[in-house]
């Protein structure tokens, strides 16, 4: 039994030889079976190999690979031959680079037209963002800038200021390089002249979409320099920028635009072309805060634009549970004497409202909170409410009607004896705005039936 284990290791070491060619297989098998066999003949002579050599002779016996032998050999073997030690195994890196196939600039056009229609509808940033991260490795992300541009340009004010903000969000958060969407709005500046043929407000509508870069964004403004330049040749260079600036204004607030403007170094000579006579183009435009001097911009663009960034995070945040805060902050901005004015109640009407909508919808309990607020300042007098009705209704133009958002304040106004009813019936008969009267129509058929009633 022990010899017959001793043999069995030895057929296991023949598996082993380095012969190569066919028939080592059967040789192996057939030297197996013949040794297992009873009384078979046995000579130890060590390994099977060595009993295949004697019964075998036209196999020759192994020998171990000399010293000479081996690097000889190796020197023999031709390069080709060799084995590649650059592709070894632990230098083949674990992931395979794959190729990113770059967008067609129809491609680019369909992808962005997508993502700006997603964000006008929802205007959600965080979402936006998103989209624009799986552009990453793709070349010529100026087409960000151009595409969204020419997409919004005949849209409406609200879809350009969207979209502005939407392209300040993206520099802001290093989405899109400061140079590449330089070079996107130089790309529609391009045809800038062939555009103001069909759209006669084109400067103001590439105002709006450009401003929010200086805003939003906080880029220098020494870069309006070579945003409208380009457009020396056709003469529009300076109306391109007082544009940007007048929407900047809008944005933040004149007497921030005119310190930034002198802080910039700029100069008004650099837009206009030559022979243009600078004081007929700084009053026609009212660019006087660039000059610094502020005393002739109108009291209600500061009042407007002070009251939106003071009171405005304090009506927003939820923390703000008292209103007292907010009739501070009202008090130690704004004069008194500018209190009494209609900028100011259109104006704190527009704030209230703002921080009363979400997702397009009226919220009655932060209305409760703070109707207290326009109590105070609306007073119970005549010119004050309708001035309050004014606001309302361009902040729905500004929102483009959202449905029944207009009835929901009308109604909210009414219950809480902030506007009386022959202050409605005024504006509406003297409304300027069509759509939104129409829009309340119930409303009125309410109003009139509940003044019917308590007669």
């Amino acid at each position: 039994m022990a010899a017959r284990s001793s043999k069995r290791r030895e057929a296991a070491q023949l598996r082993e030889c380095p012969l190569q060619g066919e028939g080592v297989a059967c040789l192996e098998l057939a030297a197996l079976e013949w040794a297992a066999l009873p009384g078979a003949p046995w000579r130890k002579r060590g390994p099977m190999l060595w009993l295949l050599h004697d019964r075998s002779p036209g196999l020759a016996a192994p020998r171990g690979p000399s010293r000479e032998n081996s690097v000889e050999g190796r020197r023999n073997v031709p390069p080709s031959t060799r084995p590649d030690s650059s592709r070894r195994p632990s230098d083949v890196p674990g992931k395979v680079a794959v190729a990113v196939k770059q967008l067609s600039r129809e491609e680019w056009e369909t992808k962005m037209k997508g993502i700006v229609e997603e964000f006008l509808n929802n205007r959600d940033v965080k979402e936006m963002m998103e989209c624009i991260k799986e552009l990453d490795a793709q070349s010529n992300k100026n087409l960000i800038t151009e595409c969204s541009i020419n997409h919004v340009l005949e849209k409406s004010d609200s879809a350009r200021k969207a979209v502005g903000n939407m392209l300040a969000e993206l520099i802001k958060h290093e989405l899109l390089p400061l140079d590449l969407h330089l070079k996107g709005v130089a790309a529609v500046l391009e045809f800038a002249e062939d555009l103001a043929i069909d759209i006669p407000n084109v400067w103001n509508y590439l105002g709006q979409l450009i401003a929010p870069m200086f805003t939003v964004a906080s880029i220098p403004l020494s870069k309006l320099e070579p945003v409208c330049t380009p457009l020396l040749d056709i003469g529009k260079s300076a109306t391109l920028a007082a544009e940007i600036l007048k929407e900047a204004s809008h944005n933040s607030n004149s007497s921030d635009v005119g310190k930034r403007w002198s802080d910039s170094g700029l100069t008004w000579s650099t837009f206009l072309p030559s022979g243009e006579g600078l004081d007929e183009f700084i009053k026609s435009n009212k660019l006087e805060y660039t000059l610094g001097d502020t005393s002739a911009t109108s009291s209600s663009s500061p009042v407007s634009q002070d009251l939106f960034s003071t009171i405005g995070p304090l009506l927003q945040s939820s923390d703000t549970k008292s209103n007292d805060q907010i009739f501070d902050k009202i008090n130690a901005s704004i004069p008194e004497a500018l209190r009494e004015e209609q900028s100011f109640i259109k104006s704190l009407t527009t704030c209230v409202a703002k921080s009363c909508i979400e997702n397009g919808k009226f919220v009655e309990g932060i209305f409760k909170n703070r109707s207290a607020v326009l109590t105070k300042y609306l007073d119970n007098r005549v010119e004050r409410e309708e001035s309050a009705l004014i606001a309302l209704e361009e902040l729905m133009d500004e929102l483009e009607h959202p449905a029944g958002l207009l009835s929901d304040f009308c109604y909210a106004f009414s219950d809480d004896d902030l506007v009386s009813d022959e202050s409605f019936f005024s504006w509406e008969k003297n409304s300027k705005s069509g759509i939104a009267v129409k829009s309340v129509s119930n409303f009125f058929k309410w109003l009139r039936e509940d003044n019917d009633n308590t007669q």
